[in-house]
């Protein structure tokens, strides 16, 4: 497909000169100081306008979500938002550990002849309880994304994070590094509490939480039927394929902001289970990506092609290979998986390893926050193929900065 393949080439290039772009004006560890707190602030006003959307919605207003209930804010769809908000959540941690990182007594001035800088501990404590109240933030828009790919990466990240600096403890463990520690745990679960409730007290989402999440794992979604009466309710079997088998029963799938208009009519409400239609799309999915790389293993089919060979959504959008090295494999075949692949191996093993061996704690925290923030990223593209992500290239040019020896 000449005409898909040059117009995506053009995009290519241009994300390819945001890296460059990157590159060029973020090149050690000052620079980067003098952007993120730019980046933060600006993420407040998407995650304020996600949440927003789904307040709208649950008003009945005009909420210019791309689909009903389920925030995106500026991105295009929930995925990417989700996606974001993870990255956002990396760098939270990393800022986290920073602060209790640096707070540590100094090792040439013995523990009992310090002097307490009251100024610089009030300074820290309002640090730290900025980035708890900005990581409840990131939470709930992370929540009402209803994405589960960046749920999965959110715990991912979190897991990560609390094994690492527990790990790290263990190598050498003082007790202010374990006081703080604990400090960063309780707070990571209290932002996480905070978040859950307050999406639950201020109905922000009408989406089924857990049973959203359950289905990942059993790839059955329970629904709300309305059905003529009761007698008809119960001839329906416990699980259906498809919402379409409740047509012989005289029953329908309805949305929970229906129910009450329903039950005015006189119609039965129930519940039933239906197998999972995005983890049937995604399986169909994988069975023609992988159909069409056997067919063309090393050169792929080309990008232009992909759309072509997987087909289109109900909303005339073509289908992408639902995994960022499927997507590569099949678009350039193996020279850009094999590319891929080995930049992202080599981000996780270079800056897990430059955590563990610097003592500095900008060093430190540096690579935490490089390990953390490529697997923020990689975990949700694992379901998804955002190669083509913003966030993505500009992570990727930041990758190789040096860190600045003259700050601490």
């Amino acid at each position: 497909n000449a005409a898909a393949s040059l117009k995506i080439s053009a995009v290519a290039l241009s994300f390819a000169a945001i890296y460059y772009l990157v590159r060029i004006f973020v090149q050690n560890a000052d620079d980067l100081k003098k952007i993120i707190p730019f980046f933060i602030s600006s993420s407040v006003v998407i995650m304020i306008y996600g949440i927003w959307q789904n307040v709208a919605f649950a008003r009945g207003r005009e909420s210019f979500a791309a689909m009903p209930g389920r925030a995106n804010a500026t991105f295009t769809e929930p995925d990417w938002l989700g996606i974001f908000v993870v990255f956002i959540i990396a760098i939270i941690y990393s800022m986290l550990y920073f602060i209790s990182k640096s707070a540590a007594p100094s090792k040439d001035i013995p523990i009992s002849k310090q002097i307490t800088n009251y100024k610089l501990q009030i300074t820290k404590n309002f640090l730290l309880a900025s980035y708890f109240s900005y990581l409840v933030l990131a939470y709930i828009s992370l929540i009402l994304t209803v994405s589960r790919s960046a749920w999965l990466g959110a715990l991912v990240v979190t897991v990560l994070y609390l094994l690492i600096i527990f790990t790290n403890l263990k190598i050498s463990p003082r007790y202010w590094q374990w006081k703080n520690t604990l400090k960063i745990k309780i707070g990571i679960l209290a932002a996480l509490l905070a978040s859950l409730l307050i999406v639950y007290f201020f109905n922000l989402t009408s989406f089924q939480l857990f049973n959203r999440f359950q289905s990942t794992g059993t790839g059955l979604q329970k629904i709300t039927i309305s059905c003529l009466s009761k007698s008809n309710f119960d001839r329906v079997p416990e699980k259906v394929g498809a919402v379409d088998d409740l047509v012989p029963y005289s029953c329908q799938h309805i949305n929970l902001e229906e129910i009450e208009a329903e039950k005015e009519q006189g119609n039965f409400i129930g519940e039933v289970y239906r197998d999972d239609p995005n983890v049937n799309i995604r399986a169909e999915i994988y069975r023609k990506s992988w159909q069409e790389i056997k067919k063309h293993p090393v050169l792929g089919v080309g990008w232009g092609s992909i759309g072509d060979v997987l087909g289109r959504d109900g909303r005339g959008t073509n289908l992408n290979a639902s995994n960022i090295f499927l997507e590569l494999w099949l678009g350039s075949g193996l020279p850009g998986l094999v590319a891929l692949a080995s930049i992202w191996v080599y981000i996780l093993i270079a800056n897990i390893k430059k955590f563990f061996v610097n003592s500095d704690p900008g060093g430190a925290s540096l690579g935490l926050f490089l390990f953390l923030g490529a697997t923020s990223l990689l975990v949700p593209n694992l379901f998804n193929a955002g190669i083509f992500m913003g966030i993505l290239w500009l992570f990727f040019g930041i990758v190789q900065i040096k860190e600045d020896k003259n700050e601490q």
